[in-house]
């Protein structure tokens, strides 16, 4: 169902909300359009609803195929260039795919390690430094 002004985008089944937060939609935001002249209000939402919608959530992608995770991971990186080498925990709370030494997403791993587009750095870990980690960077040219 398309409305007029073409924002399907906004469309629930397209917003990250938790579960939470779901029961508490119309409460939580109560801006709207006025009856008597069609303008729209400016009231900012206060409730405790929206404050968790701030939040930082890890979104779920165990419905993406490895293909689909590794251009996620190539347009993030792409994105965020000027950043250098990104370490996988950044990469796994924006993305949700997990790139670490055994995690569950080791095929998408393996996939980026063969990908010119990504330029990785082993480093140390920080929090064990006998042990190496991934770094993960966007290649401009390759």
């Amino acid at each position: 169902m398309a409305n007029s002004y073409g924002f399907d985008f906004l469309r629930t089944e397209h917003n990250l909300v938790s579960s939470s937060t779901t029961t508490n939609n119309d409460s939580s935001f109560s801006g709207g359009t006025n009856s008597s002249n069609g303008a729209i209000s400016s009231s900012t939402p206060t409730t405790p609803a929206y404050n968790q919608q701030q939040r930082s959530t890890i979104p779920d992608a165990s419905h993406k195929s490895d293909l689909e995770k590794q251009a996620d991971v190539l347009l993030f990186l792409r994105h965020h260039r000027s950043s250098g080498c990104l370490p996988p925990t950044v990469l796994y709370k924006s993305l949700g795919i997990d790139l670490s030494d055994g995690g569950k997403d080791a095929t998408v791993v393996t996939m980026l390690l063969n990908n010119p587009k990504v330029n990785v750095e082993e480093v140390p870990d920080p929090e064990n430094p006998s042990l190496n980690m991934n770094l993960f960077g966007y290649r401009a040219k390759f």
